[in-house]
């Protein structure tokens, strides 16, 4: 990847756009969250140009009501320290993204959209290569057990010093997510740098086993995720799994991803999600809701939709820990101010 240039111009037009999206979230002004996300550059040091964990323990906190927002505070803070980079991923483009008092995310005359999906970069950040967040994405490494991230990229900077980080490290924050937000226990969830790991957890809670697993799995046609819930997409092509019963039916490793679900707008149709990874940056993207119809309840759009959608197979349901918002967040308050 290439370094990004003119870091102070993308901080101040990433802290526009996220007044913006958190301008555009309904709802009176919450109550400010108790809850402080760690800071994951102090998990590993970078000496003598190699990576060096300082810590790969993880805290463990009650599953209480707080779990499902400090996990959303946590998704948050990360994505506010790439810039707040968005993507929006939708059938008819952004101008159809409610926003109360002009309608849009973004003028209409700069949202040309072609027929079919439209995928665009709203507002690009930091991306992997960058100094800024390099210690981040290693902090994020510390947190999966089973992890080889960071050897590879020791090994490869061996080589070439500069190395930007070159292993997919999508599951190792999703793993971090969780490991900030308290999820300590292995047996409450699976962190790894796979995704297949947590999902199969998941898979296992839903069928009567891992009984303190926090999260359970369901087939993304049954509804909508909640805020502070994982949704997951299948990466084998050109045959992806469409249902959890497909998953039981072809065990084993297999390339997915997950995203942590921050934010749902019924009425503007859609839903947000933060991952890392995405964009090689931690992204919110924003998918369309297909809405309920014939007895079928509103669900995410997936690939059996429409052509070019990521391939959402599973919804990985917390089963505890009250409600959340993102705008309740420290990274959306510390910019609007509420």
């Amino acid at each position: 990847m290439i370094a990004s240039r003119g870091a102070g111009l993308r901080r101040r037009l990433a802290m526009a756009l996220a007044v913006a999206i958190a301008a555009a979230l309904p709802g009176a002004a919450a109550a400010p969250s108790r809850f402080t996300p760690p800071d994951p550059t102090e998990r590993i040091a970078l000496r003598g140009g190699q990576w060096v964990p300082l810590t790969r323990s993880c805290r463990s906190l009650p599953a209480d009501a707080g779990l499902r927002q400090r996990i959303v505070d946590v998704a948050a803070e990360e994505w506010a320290r790439f810039g707040y980079p968005v993507e929006e991923a939708t059938e008819t483009g952004l101008s159809v993204v409610y926003r109360p008092f002009s309608g849009s995310l973004v003028p209409k005359r700069l949202n040309k959209v072609a027929p079919g999906l439209t995928r665009r970069g709203m507002r690009l950040g930091a991306m992997e290569d960058d100094r800024s967040v390099a210690h981040a994405i290693g902090g994020y490494w510390t947190s999966a057990p089973d992890e080889d991230g960071i050897g590879i990229q020791n090994r490869l900077r061996a080589v070439y010093s500069a190395t930007g980080w070159a292993v997919p490290w999508s599951a190792a924050f999703v793993s971090y997510v969780m490991c900030a937000s308290g999820l300590g226990e292995m047996d409450r969830f699976a962190r790894s740098d796979s995704h297949f790991v947590y999902v199969d957890q998941a898979i296992a809670r839903a069928d009567g086993a891992a009984a303190r697993a926090v999260y359970r799995a369901r087939d993304v046609a049954t509804g909508l995720p909640r805020v502070g819930d994982l949704l997951c997409a299948d990466r084998r092509w050109p045959d992806p799994l469409r249902t959890i019963a497909d998953r039981r039916r072809l065990p084993g490793e297999r390339p997915m991803h997950c995203d942590v679900v921050v934010k749902l707008d019924r009425q503007a149709g859609f839903v947000g999600l933060i991952g890392g990874n995405v964009s090689q940056s931690v992204n919110l993207t924003m998918i369309n809701i297909v809405p309920a119809a014939k007895g079928r309840p509103a669900r995410v759009q997936t690939a059996a939709d429409i052509s070019g959608a990521r391939p959402y197979f599973a919804i990985l349901e917390l089963t505890t820990g009250g409600e959340a918002t993102l705008d309740r967040t420290p990274a959306i308050r510390r910019i609007t101010g509420r």
